[in-house]
């Protein structure tokens, strides 16, 4: 019996503890949240994309060296785009979503900034970027796109690409991200900026303003 109890608690400790963990490559600066993605890749077998992600705000000792400050109500969030290696298709697209609508103050790309255990020669900058804030009413807040007319228009594997964006905003969750490769489409959660409570707010009360003019 007691082989027996010996073994079945080998196995549970077997099971229950994971052989890996992805680790989250550093890019310098002291950020509040990691987190690796590494399933949007959905059911294809023709291409892969790792998505680490970064998240510093005003309490953060340290940012990275990606030449943005932040004020005490903003939170930055990076991106590191990593082109499956093993694959044979680029990614041609990449956003996040944000059903919050919250103000961004700036966008950009990094390559001077080499994330530890990477090539600095497979850095692939993204020659359409930008995002639509609160007036576009749109839910894309930072957009990674290929352009045909450039020699390298999409990142291909084994290269990639480090992004990130500035918002106002107090705190951080989960929100849709969707990437593109070969034609097809894949969907998963990234770290993504949530409202001061005051914008919120205006929010809620606008929307009760839209549906009672709707209901006149």
């Amino acid at each position: 019996m007691k082989k027996l109890a010996a073994i079945l608690t080998a196995i549970v400790f077997i099971v229950t503890v994971p052989v890996s963990a992805v680790l989250v490559p550093d890019i310098g600066g002291d950020p509040i949240h990691t987190q690796a993605n590494d399933d949007f890749s959905g059911q294809q077998t023709d291409w892969g994309l790792t998505i680490y992600s970064y998240v510093f705000d005003s309490t953060s000792s340290s940012l990275p060296n990606l030449n943005v400050s932040l004020a005490s109500d903003e939170m930055l969030f990076v991106y590191l785009l990593d082109s499956d290696d093993t694959k044979i298709v680029s990614m041609s697209h990449f956003s996040v979503g944000d059903p919050y609508l919250v103000p961004i103050n700036n966008v950009g790309y990094e390559g001077n900034v080499v994330p530890q255990g990477y090539d600095a020669p497979d850095y692939q900058k993204p020659y359409l970027f930008g995002y639509f804030g609160t007036v576009q009413g749109t839910e894309t807040i930072y957009t990674y796109a290929y352009n045909p007319m450039e020699p390298d228009p999409t990142l291909d594997p084994d290269e990639w690409s480090l992004v990130y964006y500035r918002a106002v905003a107090s705190d951080w969750g989960l929100v849709n991200a969707t990437v593109s490769g070969g034609g097809e489409d894949d969907n998963g959660f990234l770290p993504g900026p949530v409202p001061e409570p005051a914008t919120v707010l205006l929010l809620g009360l606008g929307s009760l303003a839209l549906l009672r003019i709707r209901r006149r």
